[in-house]
């Protein structure tokens, strides 16, 4: 595991800097990109809701980086928080039910970890990566 994490570390690190400055020099698509559709799945919990990046989670950290308030996704689909049996990934068993619930609670519950929060801030100040 040390091994793979020293060798892909700065593989990934170059994958997420490249990514983030070619949203920084040429935007993101003004439309879902139908080759690699950003896909994103719509939690409710009564009134409230989040989203769950499906596929598309470089571009997740890269935008979260980038202070981008706005992307276009493929939406998969809701899913409510007491109909957990209903979403796909329960009912093909990619996820238990409980997996599903923790989900839900992390994403509703969650918070910014402080290394998380200082590493977010270090990128946006130290490397010329500004909100656009």
């Amino acid at each position: 595991m040390l091994q793979d994490s020293l060798i892909s570390g700065p593989s990934h690190g170059k994958q997420f800097f490249d990514l983030c400055e070619s949203i920084k020099n040429q935007g993101l698509w003004s439309s879902c990109n139908p080759d690699d559709p950003y896909k994103v799945w719509l939690l409710e919990e009564g009134t409230d809701s989040r989203w769950m990046a499906y596929s598309g989670n470089h571009r997740t950290g890269a935008i979260a980086a980038l202070g981008v308030a706005e992307v276009h996704a493929e939406l998969r689909g809701s899913v409510s928080k007491s109909n957990l049996e209903d979403w796909p990934n329960v009912a093909n068993g990619w996820f238990t039910p409980k997996e599903a619930e923790t989900i839900f609670d992390n994403l509703f519950g969650g918070f910014m970890v402080p290394a998380t929060d200082d590493l977010i801030a270090r990128l946006s100040g130290s490397s010329g990566f500004e909100t656009i």
